[in-house]
């Protein structure tokens, strides 16, 4: 092939597609003919007209119809690992009659044609007497054309194609025979050999829950239909501990494609120093950044990752700091500079909660060469880049002899390769690379645009993607559970437990015998908790020692100006609040209220929790919104509903107080206080907040007789009967978590919708941060909006807590709250409850008054 047209054909101009489009991965040449008409396929093979707004067309026609029509694959299909041949390609099974290619081929669609093609082919373009020289010179973008019939294409083989939207009542009868009997038998439709048979596992499960989610997402009528996609889904889980141990790939795919050039976009390469894990002595960084709703996992089941790499680690950190703290306009990006874009399976494990796992699904290079360099006879791309791209091939994991990953060839990144441009560039997530920002060739930051401003770039730790993709899966989730639910009988509030009987004295005094002996040895030899499969409990135990974040480290003299601080409400817009207005030593540092009070006494919205042991925890507020302390105290005085300080408020009255200057200027070293500096000095005291001295507390440190008989009866309830251990476990007991306990109120009186007002993620809805118990009965009341007290908090845990019903208007409502699967009518009788009510009381802490300090 002469090689300056192939690299002519080799221009790649990346757009933001419809998700339906971006799906479209790594499609062979197909069916082709030669008939001239506009049109798109009406589900039986013939052409009809189309709306020019139209992008796909879908064909109802499978794999039968396809293979009686012209289909070829051309010789350079041998680099994506498909054979040059007109018949349909296995997918999950060598055999392709197997009922697992059967499955994937009524699921996919595999005929598409465009309604707008982005350029001409090479044969148009002779017939009008242009050269591709002359033609990709001069403005190509513009010049384009209706689709046609004869532009219809064929995709039947290891490809990542859009989801199916409708089907034939035949077609629906088959598909929902196949999905039944994969619930019966789900290991049938996987090879038993194979090289990597969970990984195998795990693809076919997103690949039905790619079309499920796509039909819930349209809002589909077909609920048989969707539920049961949602039972085969569920039947194909793992365990949670067998996907977060799956194997990325990485290794393997550098190991098949190790040879080549980074000049050489045609042939694999990889760059050899690339690990996924992050190295402070690597060049290659990770970056945190904004994501557009293409990349969130609520759409693409996929966790997006961004690495980038200069020569060398000091030239990424020096261009990475210019462009995170923008101290330029534009930050020229050196040439040699490599993007890695690594998209990795998200999995539904049998507890139907997401995990993000190592198993690279997509991976994408991207070398920069210069703004200047848009000549295609020195780069695959009019913006300086040399791309790449590599693909997880389910067919690859059943065979030995077939890499597990395709590499797929600058020619092949197109929908329709006959077209001499890639513009119509079609796999998941391809303009995650490049996102140029203008269609004239105007770049910003050398095309790359994860390194603009609109994207927020940051530094990202190795498991910062990964946590926020399962943020995203929530909604995801819960919409499964949900289907589930319809389709099988569920214990609810409704269907309340009746009591267990009481025990006899004799019974009882029995069983606190055999307690005393099991709750004296070491905690790991302590009975097995309740708790639902899935859930990572950790064992109770003593609290841990408070560690000062590095950016903030303690000091004793930090610690008294922030407890000064702490109890100053001159630092509120009124004059009138300070931190300890709502976080009172005297009231276990809560404040008593059913909600607190803020600035000219406006009722606030939510409880107080208390700040003691506030030092341990991940996330701060009842709906996380805050990272840290000092986040915390940031948010707190510049809200104008609570304290109301400004920035200047704040700075100037430190700087008109002589004895508050001083104390900074020795804490800090600084000649000017900052609202940051008094943020970080409240922080410092408020982690010295800590507990230690309940009896639990001497407990857990090894008096084992301290409690009393209805007191470790109540913690065996605890750990066990009562299943708190779901949520409250560890030291400080609680998960860090975020869940949807029943009293969200959706649509009623009093409605908060907790986590969702900071995501947006409809899965949040409702949700908040388990507290921790520790000094509960000094904390009363409970619950994010205080409404109750201990005794009635119990009450509703032991029926299950409420369940919302849905109306008549929300019976498709995604947003719609959906109750913890954790929480289940307990059947627990009165004395359980009081039993369970004195173990709870054992964690308050000691009473000590606290004077405030003086104040300068």
């Amino acid at each position: 092939m002469d090689s300056s047209k192939h690299h002519f054909q080799s221009l790649s101009w990346y757009i933001t597609l419809p998700m339906e489009i971006v799906r479209l991965s790594n499609p062979p040449p197909g069916r082709v003919d030669r008939s001239e008409g506009r049109g798109q396929c009406d589900g039986n093979g013939n052409v009809i007209s189309f709306p020019l707004a139209a992008v796909l067309c879908l064909l109802t026609t499978i794999a039968a119809n396809a293979q009686s029509a012209s289909i070829f694959l051309d010789e350079s299909s041998r680099f994506m690992g498909l054979p040059a041949t007109g018949d349909v390609q296995p997918v999950y099974h060598a055999d392709v009659n197997h009922k697992s290619n059967e499955l994937f081929h009524f699921l996919f669609v595999q005929s598409h044609i465009a309604s707008e093609i982005q350029s001409q082919l090479p044969s148009e373009r002779a017939s009008q007497g242009k050269s591709d020289s002359e033609f990709f010179r001069t403005g190509w973008y513009f010049q384009k054309r209706p689709g046609v019939a004869s532009d219809e294409r064929y995709f039947g083989g290891d490809v990542r194609t859009s989801p199916r939207d409708a089907f034939k009542p035949d077609e629906r009868s088959r598909l929902l025979a196949l999905l039944a009997e994969l619930v019966r038998k789900p290991d049938s439709f996987l090879p038993e050999e194979t090289k990597e048979f969970r990984v195998l596992q795990l693809s076919l499960q997103w690949d039905l829950m790619s079309v499920w989610w796509s039909f819930e997402r349209a809002k589909s009528q077909d609920e048989e239909l969707l539920r049961a996609m949602a039972q085969a889904i569920r039947a194909l889980a793992l365990p949670r501990q067998t996907l977060e141990s799956l194997p990325s790939g990485m290794e393997g795919l550098k190991q098949d494609y190790a040879a080549s050039s980074s000049e050489d976009t045609q042939h694999p390469w990889i760059p050899s120093d690339f690990r996924l894990t992050n190295d402070e002595t690597s060049r290659w960084k990770e970056m945190d950044r904004k994501s557009s709703a293409l990349f969130r996992a609520n759409r693409s089941l996929r966790t997006s990752r961004v690495y980038v790499a200069g020569k060398d680690s000091e030239e990424t950190m020096n261009v990475l700091a210019r462009v995170i703290d923008r101290q330029e306009q534009a930050v020229e990006i050196p040439s040699g500079w490599t993007t890695v874009l690594v998209q990795q399976l998200i999995g539904i494990d049998e507890q139907l909660e997401p995990v993000a796992t190592e198993v690279i699904d997509d991976f994408r290079v991207r070398v920069y060469s210069s703004p200047s360099m848009r000549d295609p006879m020195l780069t695959s791309s009019r913006d300086g880049s040399s791309h790449w791209v590599y693909q997880l091939s389910r067919f690859g994991l059943t065979r030995k002899d077939v890499p597990d990953f395709r590499f797929i060839s600058d020619r092949e990144q197109a929908l329709f390769v006959e077209y001499g441009t890639k513009k119509h560039a079609t796999f998941a997530a391809q303009c995650a690379l490049c996102h140029r920002v203008s269609n004239d060739g105007g770049q910003s930051l050398a095309g790359i645009r994860h390194f603009s401003k609109h994207a927020q770039p940051r530094l990202a730790s190795y498991q910062d993607r990964a946590t926020l993709a399962v943020t995203e899966m929530s909604e995801v989730v819960e919409k499964l559970r949900s289907r589930l639910q319809s389709s099988e009988k569920v214990t609810t509030v409704e269907e309340k437990r009746k009591p267990r009987p009481i025990r006899t004295p004799e019974e009882r005094a029995s069983w606190v015998r055999s307690l005393r002996e099991a709750y004296a040895k070491s905690s790991d030899q302590w009975p097995t908790p309740h708790v639902d499969r899935g859930v990572e409990w950790k064992e109770l135990g003593t609290l841990p020692k408070i560690i000062h974040p590095d950016d903030n480290p303690y000091s004793k003299e930090k610690e008294m100006l922030g407890r000064q601080l702490f109890f100053d409400p001159r630092l509120s817009g009124s004059g009138q609040i300070a931190c300890a207005s709502c976080h009172d030593p005297d009231l276990g540092w809560a404040d008593g209220r059913t909600t607190s009070f803020g600035h000219g006494r406006i009722p606030l919205k939510r409880n107080a929790p208390s700040i003691r042991n506030a030092g341990h925890r991940k996330v701060l507020f009842w709906d996380g919104r805050a990272a840290s302390l000092e986040d915390q105290t940031l948010q707190v005085l510049n809200n104008p509903n609570e304290m109301r300080a400004t920035r200047e408020l704040i700075e100037s009255f430190i700087q008109s107080n002589a004895a508050y200057q001083q104390q900074f200027v020795s804490v800090f070293g600084q000649d000017y206080a900052t609202i940051e500096s008094v943020a970080k000095a409240i922080a410092c005291f408020e982690r010295t907040v800590q507990g230690g001295s309940s009896r639990f507390e001497s407990f857990m440190s090894g008096s084992r007789d301290v409690l009393k008989d209805e007191e470790l009866i109540g913690l065996d309830l605890f750990r066990r009967e009562a299943r708190c251990m779901n949520c409250h476990h560890g030291p400080l007991m609680t998960d860090d978590k975020f869940h949807e306990v029943g009293l969200s109120y959706y649509g009623r009186a009093f409605e908060d919708l907790g986590r969702f007002e900071i995501t947006r993620s409809d899965g949040d809805a409702g949700k908040f941060r388990t507290p921790s118990l520790r000094d509960l009965p000094s904390t009363a009341p409970y619950m994010h909006n205080g409404l109750f007290e201990l005794e009635g908090v119990l009450n509703m845990y032991n029926a299950g807590m409420p369940s919302l019903k849905r109306k008549a208007d929300q019976q498709s409502d995604l947003r719609f709250p959906i109750k913890s699967e954790h929480l289940k009518p307990l059947g627990l009788n009165r004395e359980d409850l009081s039993d369970l009510q004195a173990f709870l009381m054992t964690l308050e802490e000691s009473k000590r008054r606290i004077r405030p300090p003086d104040l300068p």
